[in-house]
C-alpha cells in the first residue's frame, strides 16, 4: 500500500489542498473550427449560447442528482473547506469558480459539463459524434473515457505546505486502481461509475449519474466479508477476511476524513469494531532534520487483486450463539461531524450486514 504498512497490518496501530486545474484531455481527433469560448487561466467559462441541458436533457438530469453536481455545495466540503479554505480546493470542487471566487452561482455549478467536456474553446466528447446531428462542433477526446479524465482530482499529492509530507499522495485512487484487478481487466472509473448504454439509434451513451457512495446497489457490491466466530471460554474471538469486490480501488477511497467500521456484536450487547482508514501523524523525516505529517498505518480494504485485508476481534460473551456484523461507510467520522454541526451524517452511510453462527472447538 502506498506510504504505509501492508494491507494485513492490525487496526490498532493509531495516531494521531489539492491539486489545481482540471486534467486535459488528450488524443484530439476530429479537426472542426472551435467555438467562440472564453478561457482564464485554464477554467473556461460558459458562453450565453452554450445551455447544455437544452439538447442534453437526460444527461442533465442525471448530473444535477449527482455527487459532481453538489461537489461545492456538500456540506460536508463547506464545513472542511470553512476549517481550511485552502485556495486550490476550488479547481476541483468549483472549477468555475476559481477566476472568480466571490461568485457564488460560479461555485454552485460545482463539476459541471464544461469542467470535463470544455478544453481552451473546444467542446471535448469521447466518441465522434453521428454524422449529421451536431449543433455545435465537437472534437472527439478518446482521452475522456479513460482513467486520465479523473486523474488531475482524484490522483494528487500533499502540497508542499511545510506541515505535509509532500511526497506522499493525498488522493490515491488511481494508483489504488493501477495494483487492482480491474486495470488487469481494462475496466476504468467509467466502467463502474458512468455506465455505458446504447439507444435504440446505436449511438452510444454514458449515464452520467456519476453512482458513488450515495448508491446503495454499488456500495453493496463494493466489499465482500467472510469471517467466523470462535468461542472460547472467556468469550468469542472473530476472525476475519475483508476482500474488495466488484471495485477498482481500495476501500474507501478519496478524501482523508472518509472511513468505513465493520462493528460485530452479539445479542448480549457485546461489540467492537474494525476501523478501515488511512492513519496519519507527525513523524520524524528520513533525514532527522524535520517532523511532517505522513501516512503511518492504512487499515482499509485493499483493491481487488491486492489481497485481503485480515484482521480479528473480541468480543466477552462465551455463551453467545451468534455474531451479527454491520459495515457503514462514513464520508465524515461520527465525532467530527457531530463537532461541525453534521449530525445527520454523524451515523454513515450502511454498506453491507450479516452473521456468523459461533463455532465451539474443543
Amino acid at each position: 500500500m502506498a506510504g504505509g504498512p501492508g494491507p494485513a497490518m492490525s487496526r490498532r496501530a493509531r495516531s494521531g489542498l489539492v491539486a489545481t486545474g482540471l486534467v486535459a484531455a488528450a488524443g484530439l481527433l476530429a479537426h472542426v473550427e472551435p467555438p467562440v469560448h472564453a478561457v482564464d487561466d485554464g477554467v473556461a467559462s460558459t458562453p450565453a449560447w452554450l445551455d447544455c441541458a437544452a439538447c442534453h436533457a437526460e444527461i442533465d438530469g442525471q448530473w444535477r442528482d449527482s455527487l459532481h453536481a453538489a461537489a461545492w455545495t456538500d456540506p460536508i466540503v463547506q464545513a472542511e473547506f470553512a476549517r481550511s479554505p485552502g485556495p486550490s480546493c476550488r479547481g476541483c470542487h468549483a472549477p468555475a469558480s476559481v477566476a472568480a471566487p466571490d461568485d457564488a452561482d460560479a461555485a454552485a455549478r460545482g463539476i459541471d459539463c464544461v469542467a470535463c467536456h470544455v478544453r481552451d474553446g473546444w467542446i471535448l466528447a469521447a466518441w465522434p459524434s453521428p454524422a449529421g446531428v451536431l449543433a455545435h462542433p465537437v472534437r472527439a477526446a478518446p482521452a475522456q473515457a479513460t482513467v486520465d479524465a479523473c486523474r488531475g482530482c482524484h490522483q494528487f499529492d500533499f502540497a508542499d505546505d511545510g506541515i505535509h509530507d509532500p511526497r506522499e499522495p493525498l488522493q490515491d485512487t488511481l494508483a489504488e486502481w493501477a495494483r487492482s484487478t480491474a486495470a488487469e481487466e481494462d475496466r476504468t472509473c467509467q466502467s463502474c461509475h458512468m455506465a455505458e448504454r446504447r439507444d435504440a439509434d446505436g449511438v452510444r451513451r454514458t449515464s452520467h449519474a456519476l453512482r458513488g457512495l450515495d448508491d446503495p446497489e454499488l456500495l453493496a457490491e463494493a466489499v465482500r466479508v467472510d469471517g467466523e466466530a470462535i468461542a472460547d471460554a472467556t468469550g468469542v474471538t472473530v476472525q476475519l477476511e475483508l476482500h474488495g469486490h466488484r471495485i477498482g480501488h481500495a476501500f474507501p477511497t478519496g478524501d482523508l476524513f472518509r472511513e468505513a467500521v465493520l462493528t460485530v456484536r452479539t445479542d448480549d450487547g457485546a461489540k467492537d469494531a474494525l476501523v478501515l482508514k488511512r492513519w496519519l501523524a507527525s513523524t520524524i523525516d528520513p533525514d532527522g532534520d524535520d517532523h511532517h505529517i505522513r501516512q503511518v498505518d492504512d487499515t482499509r480494504v485493499p483493491p481487488p487483486g491486492d489481497g485481503p485485508l485480515r484482521d480479528e476481534l473480541r468480543l466477552d460473551d462465551p455463551t453467545a450463539t451468534r455474531v451479527q456484523w454491520e459495515l457503514r461507510l462514513h464520508r465524515l467520522a461520527p465525532g467530527a461531524a457531530r463537532s461541525r454541526g453534521l449530525d445527520a451524517h454523524a451515523s454513515g452511510i450502511a454498506v453491507a450486514r450479516g452473521e456468523f453462527p459461533v463455532q465451539r472447538r474443543r
